[in-house]
């Protein structure tokens, strides 16, 4: 599954409650602050998922070309 389908395939759930966090640093800042840790950057190959009480909080997709997109659920970010 490349990233397009993932992106697709996440789509209502991404339309509804994720955010794109259009910086490495402050994903993180916020992951800190939610007490998440994640892997680092350079070993997700294609999606990295946390998920709380079964609800996609954070997620990081990687394109073919190595691009990495950010997001984080909205409703996370606003509890804190």
């Amino acid at each position: 599954m490349d990233n397009t389908d993932t992106i697709k395939e996440l789509k209502g759930e991404m339309d509804e409650k994720m955010i794109e966090i259009g910086s490495i640093g402050l994903f993180n800042e916020y992951l800190q602050g939610l007490g998440i840790r994640k892997p680092p950057l350079d070993t997700i190959e294609h999606r990295w998922e946390y998920r709380q009480e079964d609800r996609l909080t954070a997620m990081v997709t990687r394109a073919p070309s190595g691009e990495a997109r950010f997001y984080l659920d909205a409703r996370a970010i606003s509890l804190n």
